[in-house]
C-alpha cells in the first residue's frame, strides 16, 4: 500500500490532479475494489474518502473496467457519468472534469487500474499516453514483486511453524555446517542447558561447536 500511495501522490501532484486511486482486480472474480487512494489537500473530506474506499465496480460497468479489459491507457474528457463518481457529493467536490486511466500491466495482463480525476477539462497531449503506458508497466512489475515477496514470507512462516510444532530438537545446516534455522524445542534446550553446554543457534557453525 505504501508504494501505491507514493505513486498516486507523485503523479497526482506532478500533474495537478484532484483525486487518484488504484482499483485492484480481485482474483477469480469480476470486480474491482479501491486498494489505495489519494486526494489533494481539502478536496475530499475523510467521509467521502471512506465512501470511495468501499465502492466495488464491475469491469463492464465503468471506464475503469473497460481500461482493465483493453490494457490500454485512456483519457476521458468528462468523467461525470462513470460509476466511480456515483456519489453526488463526490461529483460536487471534484467537479466534472477530465480523467486519466492507466492499467497496471504484469506478465502481459492487466491487474488493476490507476485513476486520476480533475475538476476541469484539459487538453489531451498524445505524449501522455506513452508516458502512462510506461507508468502502468512499472507499477505492474512492482506489484508482482510485492506479491512474490509476500508469498515468500508466508512460505517462510509456514516452514518455521512446522519446525516449531515438532518435539524433536532440529537444526537446519548448510553445506559448511552453519545453522540456518532451529526449532523451538532446540531453542528451549539451549536456553535450559548449563553454562558449559553447547550454544548452537542460527548464524553459528555447528561443526565448530562440536570441536570444542
Amino acid at each position: 500500500t505504501g508504494g501505491l500511495l507514493a505513486t498516486l501522490d507523485i503523479i497526482g501532484r506532478a500533474q495537478d490532479w484532484n483525486y487518484g486511486c488504484y482499483l485492484e482486480a480481485v482474483p477469480d472474480s469480476d470486480i474491482l475494489h479501491v486498494a489505495a487512494q489519494w486526494s489533494a489537500a481539502k478536496v475530499l473530506s475523510e467521509d467521502l474518502l471512506d465512501q470511495a474506499a468501499r465502492r466495488v465496480l464491475r469491469p463492464g460497468d465503468s471506464v475503469s473496467g473497460r481500461v482493465l479489459a483493453t490494457g490500454e491507457p485512456l483519457w476521458v474528457d468528462d468523467i461525470i457519468d462513470d460509476p466511480l463518481l456515483a456519489d453526488p457529493q463526490t461529483v460536487q467536490a471534484l467537479g466534472a472534469g477530465s480523467a486519466l486511466f492507466i492499467p497496471a500491466i504484469a506478465g502481459g495482463l492487466s491487474v488493476g487500474v490507476l485513476c486520476f480525476l480533475g475538476h476541469e477539462q484539459r487538453v489531451h497531449e498524445p505524449a501522455q499516453k506513452a508516458s502512462a503506458r510506461g507508468i502502468g508497466q512499472q507499477l505492474g512489475q512492482f506489484l508482482r514483486r510485492k506479491e512474490a515477496e509476500a508469498a515468500l514470507q508466508a512460505s517462510e512462516r509456514f516452514s518455521r511453524s512446522t519446525l516449531d510444532a515438532l518435539a524433536e530438537h532440529i537444526a537446519v545446516l548448510d553445506n559448511h555446517g552453519y545453522i540456518l534455522a532451529v526449532n523451538q524445542a532446540w531453542r528451549d534446550a539451549m536456553a535450559g542447558a548449563g553454562p558449559h553446554a553447547l550454544r548452537a543457534l542460527e548464524g553459528s557453525n555447528y561443526l565448530t561447536h562440536c570441536d570444542r
